[in-house]
């Protein structure tokens, strides 16, 4: 819950995570709270922090070796709208919450 992440943020003294507006995965189900996660945070970190070189999302049970990922990005430093990562496609009928392909 948000409070619960605010009384964390103000005891350990890190704002290390952001909370942003997106569907959980109860309210939206499957694919769609994770591509709704995405697009919130792709909308947020710009906006949030205008002066990083780098962008990265990782969701709360993702293990992220920063130093790997530094040593990956070092490279792309300075290059405009670099994306790094997996890209997949899903296609779903918003009407019925149904998904009708997926694509990696």
């Amino acid at each position: 819950d948000v409070q619960q992440l605010d009384e964390e943020r103000r005891r350990v003294g890190k704002d290390d995570f952001a909370v942003v507006d997106a569907s959980d995965f109860n309210e939206a189900g499957g694919i769609y709270s994770c591509i709704d996660k995405l697009f919130a945070w792709f909308r947020h970190a710009p906006v949030a922090y205008p002066g990083a070189s780098f962008y990265a999302k990782a969701d709360d049970d993702s293990f992220v070796d920063v130093a790997r990922l530094a040593s990956f990005l070092r490279p792309a430093a300075g290059l405009p709208r670099v994306y790094g990562g997996y890209l997949q496609y899903d296609s779903f009928v918003t009407e019925e919450w149904r998904h009708c392909g997926w694509s990696a």
